[in-house]
This record gives C-alpha cells, sequence and structure tokens, in this order.
C-alpha cells in the first residue's frame, strides 16, 4: 500500500492524480482506460472536498491510499473536512434534458458508475471514501 498526504486544494487534483497513476505504473497496472478513470474519480471527489468540506475550515488534510489486491484497485480517500456522504445524495435523472437539470450531483454519479465497489464512513473525525476499480 502507498499512501501520500495533500493539502485540501484545487491544486492537489493534479498531485493526488499523478501519485496514484505513478504506483500503477511501478505495480505494472497502469493503463489508458485506468488512467481515464482514476483522473475521472480524483477530480470529483477532491473538488468535492475542497469546495464543500473545507468551507468553515482553515485547516485540513486529505489523505490518499492506493493499493493492488486481487486484480483490483483499491483507492481510499480520506479528509478531515466537515463530515459528509456523498453516496447519500440521489442519483441525478440523467432522462432529463440537460437545460432543464440542476447543476451538481453528476460528479458521484460517474465514480460509483466508473467504480465496482464505492463505500463512505467517518471514523475518527474522518471521511473515509473507499473505491474498488477493476483492472
Amino acid at each position: 500500500m502507498n499512501k501520500q498526504s495533500f493539502k485540501p486544494e484545487l491544486q492537489s487534483i493534479y498531485e493526488i492524480q499523478g501519485f496514484v497513476k505513478e504506483y500503477l505504473r511501478e505495480q505494472n497496472n497502469y493503463t489508458d482506460k485506468v488512467s481515464g478513470i482514476i483522473d475521472l474519480i480524483v477530480e470529483e471527489i477532491v473538488v468535492n472536498i475542497v469546495n464543500y468540506g473545507f468551507k468553515d475550515k482553515a485547516e485540513g488534510m486529505i489523505n490518499v491510499e492506493v493499493d493492488i489486491s486481487g486484480g483490483k484497485i483499491n483507492l481510499r480517500i480520506c479528509d478531515n473536512g466537515i463530515p459528509f456522504n456523498p453516496l447519500d445524495m440521489p442519483d441525478p435523472d440523467i432522462n432529463i434534458p440537460l437545460q432543464d437539470r440542476k447543476i451538481g450531483g453528476l460528479g458521484i454519479f460517474f465514480v460509483t458508475q466508473k467504480s465496482s465497489a464505492c463505500t463512505y464512513s467517518y471514523e475518527d473525525g474522518m471521511n473515509v471514501l473507499n473505491i474498488t476499480l477493476e483492472t
């Protein structure tokens, strides 16, 4: 398992994406398809953490762990922001025409659609999102 801490800033998106993909390269599990999914997932989760989780907090951190086990990529993203379970949000109605949809809600929907498993817990003052991807 490989883990690293990052600041809850939008620029951390690229650092986290690079960190995860570098680990996958080292483990010979890097493909363009997996890279695109990792980029999407990290961007959606980190944008939500930064924009909403630290709205009323001055200091914080995002901890990222990545591991490969049983042919699956396990990604764990933790933050000490405001407690929030993104998986509690209802799925957007993707059948409504674009111009009639509310803004937001698609990011978490994409994350759950692109992962084989996604769970949330709140442990020791940390939001913990576990995401599993098929390799």
